[in-house]
C-alpha cells in the first residue's frame, strides 16, 4: 500500500471533506484512512470508481494478499467469490 497514492486518490477528490460528503462518511474517517494509507474495502471502492486509482492501491496490504491468494488454484471457491465481490469495489 501506498500512502501517498491514497493522498493522490482524497485529492483528485476535492480533499478530505469532499471526499466524506462524496462517500457519505465523516472527514475524521477519510482522515483515518490518509494516515492509515488505506480504506475499507467498500469506501476503497467507490473511491477508485470516483478517482479511477486502482483498488490494489487503496486497501491494506491483507485485503491485497486475499485477492493474490484467491488466485491461485485450490483456493476454496467461497473464498474466491469473497475475493471476486471485493475486486468490484
Amino acid at each position: 500500500m501506498s500512502k501517498e497514492t491514497f493522498k493522490v486518490a482524497i485529492t483528485a477528490l476535492g480533499g478530505q471533506v469532499a471526499t466524506a460528503k462524496a462517500l457519505g462518511v465523516t472527514q475524521q474517517a477519510v482522515s483515518r484512512w490518509v494516515t492509515l494509507g488505506y480504506a475499507p474495502v467498500p469506501a476503497a471502492g467507490k473511491i477508485c470508481a470516483l478517482s479511477g486509482v486502482p483498488l490494489r492501491s487503496l486497501v491494506s496490504d491483507e485485503v491485497k494478499a486475499a485477492l493474490v491468494a484467491a488466485d491461485k488454484p485450490g483456493m476454496p471457491r467461497r473464498a474466491k467469490k469473497a475475493a471476486e465481490v471485493a475486486a468490484l469495489y
